[in-house]
Order: structure tokens, then C-alpha cells, then sequence
């Protein structure tokens, strides 16, 4: 075989071992088992362009069978997982029974609203599900939304919003998942206008049209955003602005001076159901921010909160 034919070979086997390999490692961090296991086995027949023996024929068939098996699998064990992980921060942050989904078990449908301090997930699930963001944000960022991942990202950095590394109580440990946002910790400031290029401020704008041109040079105006965040906006300066934004203006003769400020937090919200793509039997996954909201409650993901700035010119 060429040399440089058996080069190409050992550089796609190394991307495609590295990437199998940590997607094994992280299903078993996660609590897939089955699934992690599997993966494992399908190790040393990647290791077979730097094995000094050829693996048999029958073997590399059943690596070929075995992320037909994966696939399958997989998404069921994720589904188990996801639903019990959200399912108990949901126990957590809702102090009624009715408020938690219905699509959590029975065992989960219990608030719990007690004062022992507890932490939700095993450091082996945070380690998972810290992975599971950042991936996410990726993602994002690969879909060419680099400011919106920048901003998820910056909650694995930012100061923490409360000194204490002991587990909390359910009450404080709600507190950390308010969708108002944290009181303390990092606040990022950002001068650009982009939030103007997006569908929700033109519409609030056109809203308070009446209000702002009532308004006289040297006043203010301070209002909230909408509350609701829409799945079907598709520019990225929609994806920014973020549930409970509030908007400030300062204006003089001149210009005026408009001020974004809102939180960064991940809070439960309304599940979307997802099917997988070529699973062969019934499957919906629950997608929700409630996996995230309980890193939060664990001191592994920390809320923020954004001010955007920017001035226009006054018109007559």
C-alpha cells in the first residue's frame, strides 16, 4: 500500500477514534450504559492501522452492526436519562404538583420543598451534562450564530452568584434558576445596535411608538421587553434578546441613548417533544432548559447578566 494512501487511512481513523471515543466516555458519564459499553467495543477496530495483525473479517462485520445497534439504543437510554435528570430539577423549582410536566413520571410528580441541603446530580452526570451544553453551544456557533454561543459559553466562566460550594437548600436553590436573573455576580456590557436588527424590537418599537413620541427631550423611558420568546425567529439578533430584557432610554437634544439590560439564565420552560430520525419504534424527547437550569443549582453553570448599549441621532 502506498505510503500516503496508509497516511490519509491513519488521519481519518485518528479524527473519526478521537470523536468515537469521547462520545463513549460521555454516554457512560451521561448514564447511557449500554450504549457507552458498546462504543467501547468498537475501540480496537479502529486501533487496526497501527496493530501490527489484521482483526478478523467477521469481527469488522459486527463493528459495522454495532452503531446500527447504538442508534437504537442510544436514543432510548438518552430519553430515560434526560426525562429522570430534568424530571428532578422540576421537583426542585416547582413548589406545586400541578406545575410539574406531565411527561415526568409518577416518582417525580413530588415537590420537593424541604430545608436539607442536597445536590441534585452525581458529579459524574455534571461532568455529562456540562459536556451536553457546551456541545450545545457549539452546535450553535456551527449553525453560524457566533454571538448567541458566545453568549451561552460565557456561562461556563462567569463569577458565581454565590459564594457557598455547600450543597443548598430547595429555596435558594430555585433562586439560582429565577428567570429575572441573578442580583450579583458578572455583568457583561456590550456597545453595538444589533438588537435593532431583529424582529421583536421592531414590533416593540412600533408598539411604543405612541409613547415615545410623546415624550419630551430631556425625559426618560423605561419599559419591559415581552416576556415571551418565539421558536420561530430565525436571525440571530432574535435568538439574544432574552426573556424579562428590560429598556431604558436616556435622550437629550442631540441623540438618544437606548440601554438592554437582561439576564442569562437557564429556566425551565414548556418542553418541545423531539422525534429522532430512524428509530424503529415510537420515541419523543423532551427538550427543555430544565437539564441546564439544575448545572445551575449545582454551582456548575453560572447565570449572567448583559447590558447593550447604543445611541441614535434625535430626529426633528
Amino acid at each position: 500500500m502506498p505510503a500516503f494512501f496508509f497516511f490519509i487511512i491513519q488521519t481519518f481513523t485518528l479524527i473519526l477514534l478521537i470523536c468515537w471515543c469521547g462520545f463513549s466516555l460521555w454516554s457512560l458519564l451521561f448514564g447511557m450504559t449500554i450504549t457507552g459499553g458498546l462504543g467501547l467495543l468498537v475501540l480496537p477496530l479502529l486501533l487496526q492501522p497501527w496493530l501490527n495483525t489484521t482483526i478478523k473479517a467477521r469481527w469488522n462485520w459486527i463493528g459495522v452492526c454495532i452503531p446500527l445497534i447504538m442508534w437504537q439504543s442510544g436514543w432510548h437510554e438518552y430519553q430515560r436519562e434526560r426525562v429522570a435528570l430534568s424530571c428532578t430539577v422540576h421537583q426542585v423549582y416547582y413548589r406545586l404538583h400541578i406545575d410539574i410536566p406531565k411527561w415526568c413520571p409518577a416518582q417525580y410528580r413530588t415537590p420537593i420543598d424541604d430545608w436539607e441541603p442536597r445536590t441534585l446530580y452525581k458529579p459524574s452526570q455534571r461532568v455529562g451534562i456540562w459536556i451536553h451544553h457546551m456541545v450545545d453551544t457549539m452546535w450553535i456557533q456551527v449553525n453560524g450564530m457566533k454571538r448567541h454561543a458566545r453568549q451561552r459559553r460565557r456561562m461556563h466562566f462567569s463569577a458565581p452568584v454565590h459564594n457557598s460550594k455547600q450543597p443548598l437548600v430547595p429555596k435558594l436553590m430555585r433562586g439560582l434558576c429565577n428567570p429575572s436573573g441573578p442580583k450579583e455576580g458578572t455583568v457583561v456590557h456590550i456597545r453595538s445596535p444589533l438588537l435593532t436588527q431583529s424582529v421583536q424590537w421592531k414590533e416593540w418599537r412600533v408598539q411604543q411608538k405612541e409613547a415615545l413620541s410623546i415624550l419630551n427631550h430631556w425625559e426618560t423611558f423605561q419599559k419591559e421587553f415581552p416576556h415571551n420568546k418565539q421558536d420561530f425567529y430565525v436571525l440571530e439578533a432574535d435568538k439574544l434578546i432574552q426573556p424579562y430584557a428590560q429598556v431604558f432610554l436616556k435622550q437629550n437634544r442631540h441623540q438618544k441613548q437606548w440601554t438592554v439590560k437582561q439576564p442569562i439564565v437557564h429556566s425551565p420552560s414548556p418542553a418541545r417533544l423531539w422525534t429522532p430520525p430512524f428509530v424503529l419504534y415510537s420515541l419523543k424527547i423532551p427538550l427543555d432548559n430544565a437539564l441546564y437550569c439544575g448545572l445551575q443549582m449545582d454551582g456548575w453553570l453560572f447565570p449572567y447578566r448583559e447590558e447593550w448599549t447604543w445611541t441614535e441621532q434625535q430626529t426633528k
